[in-house]
């Protein structure tokens, strides 16, 4: 018992790299420059948010495919807990701290990647992919690449029968969901930005979460909204197609269209948001009721990879990525 499977399911994220005033140089061979003049894994360890390291734990340049990378995020010292195991005779178990080995650290996540020309090929363990553009960000900074790093991003490209399906059936409704918690963070996040920027969809959970906050201020128990609720915001934006078919509304031939307009375009500012800010938790039910979940929008695709630890085994992640890439390749979608 307590064993973990030997493969897990995960998914593959396709997406493309870009910064501003791009000319012929690449992500590849840019980053090939920075890993020639920096080979050590002391010199490829940066700081991460909240007293995190991120290290390059794994670089491995394979001719005609791209660079491979495995980045391990961390608390340098950080010890974790253990618990004893469960007993028939005894009615409590003791909980322990266990430190890191020494000269190690207990991993919090990594991420493996695949870096072709400007394809990048993303397999995420514990960490989201915001730790690998962290990582890359310094590590181009630290080799005077200052014309990338300001701007540099991970566009996910759309899939086309998605897209299709939205265009050619329409949409009847759209489902938005977070946890209270997470939704105040995003909300909180937003408002601490030192630019103002336009209000988006994927605000409007977070909208509500501080409202909520705001009708509790003054009990003291509920005035702050913490990690552990446990509560859930589901927003449902729907057209209703029984309202338009009323007797009374048949006179007027226009009637709900200018709703069903504004739903159509709500979901292509979704798709649009998803792209650019890698955002899940949202469910687009299109006329012919379809539905279209947040990780079928962008390119992607679930493999089976071999673990290791709590991790994934990097010789494995970096084959099924290979395969993908040529996948990819054979669609035509890298020429895209």
């Amino acid at each position: 018992m307590g064993k973990r499977p030997p493969v897990k399911v995960k998914r593959l994220f396709y997406r493309r790299a870009t910064w501003t005033n791009q000319e012929k140089d690449t992500l590849e061979s840019t980053l090939k420059i920075c890993h020639e003049n920096f080979k050590t894994t002391s010199q490829r360890t940066f700081k991460g948010l909240y007293g995190s390291e991120i290290q390059c734990a794994r670089y491995l340049p394979k001719d005609k495919v791209g660079l491979f990378f495995q980045i391990a995020s961390y608390v340098p010292g950080q010890s974790t807990t253990a618990i004893e195991e469960s007993s028939a005779t005894s009615e409590k178990s003791d909980i322990s701290e266990v430190v890191a080995p020494k000269g190690n650290n207990f991993l919090d996540g990594d991420i493996f990647l695949l870096v072709n020309r400007n394809n990048v090929i993303l397999l995420q363990s514990g960490v989201r992919e915001n730790v690998a553009l962290n990582y890359m960000c310094q590590m181009l900074e630290k080799n005077a690449f200052k014309h990338a790093l300001m701007s540099l991003e991970f566009l996910g490209i759309a899939k086309e029968d998605k897209v299709e399906m939205i265009q050619t059936q329409g949409v009847k409704a759209i489902e938005l969901n977070a946890s209270l918690y997470e939704a105040s963070l995003m909300h909180l996040e937003k408002q601490n930005e030192k630019a103002q920027r336009e209000t988006k969809v994927f605000d409007l959970p977070g909208i509500v979460a501080d409202s909520l906050k705001q009708v509790f201020a003054k009990d003291k128990n509920l005035k702050e909204i913490t990690e552990k609720e446990n509560v859930n915001i589901k927003l449902s934006i729907t057209f209703d197609g029984r309202e338009a078919k009323k007797k009374k509304n048949k006179k007027d031939g226009g009637f709900g269209e200018l709703g069903r307009s504004r739903l159509q375009k709500t979901s292509e500012m979704i798709v649009k948001e998803c792209l650019e800010e890698d955002l899940d938790g949202f469910t687009i039910i299109t006329g012919d009721n379809n539905k279209i979940k947040s990780d079928e929008i962008v390119v992607s695709d679930n493999y089976r990879v071999k673990t290791f630890g709590k991790s994934l085994d990097q010789s494995d992640a970096f084959e099924k990525i290979e395969e993908y890439y040529f996948q990819l390749e054979h669609r035509g979608i890298l020429t895209r």
